[in-house]
């Protein structure tokens, strides 16, 4: 819920690219893009694959580089394994592009009541 929060509560005027060298960002782009960007972009491919598709990307994910270099092309062939080229794609240009955006994040009234009781 902390993510669809943030979602909620957070407005940007720019939107920097996630996947680029660490020696391209600056202090702010960091943040907004490890605080804000990158979970969201998270969010949306676990509504894209539902819950069970979303942990077995991560837990194949894990054990395949447990150990060795991860890298964006790994994460995105075990995504394309478990939830196919569309959404390979897909997230493949929410990490490379400068314009990312949700396409159809929306919260449910059950997670509005519980955001708006605390």
């Amino acid at each position: 819920l902390a993510v669809k929060g943030s979602f909620l509560a957070y407005i940007y005027d720019y939107n920097p690219p996630i996947y680029r060298s660490t020696d391209q960002y600056s202090w702010n782009d960091f943040a907004v893009i490890v605080y804000k960007i990158g979970p969201i972009v998270l969010e949306d491919l676990r509504r894209k694959v539902g819950d069970e598709k979303f942990d077995d990307i991560f837990k194949t994910y894990y054990n395949k580089y447990k150990y060795k270099n991860a890298s964006l092309e790994g994460f995105l062939d075990i995504v394309e394994e478990k939830g196919g080229s569309e959404v390979s794609e897909y997230i493949r240009k929410a990490f490379t592009s400068k314009d990312y955006s949700v396409e159809a994040m929306k919260l449910t009234d059950e997670e509005v009541k519980k955001i708006l009781s605390n």
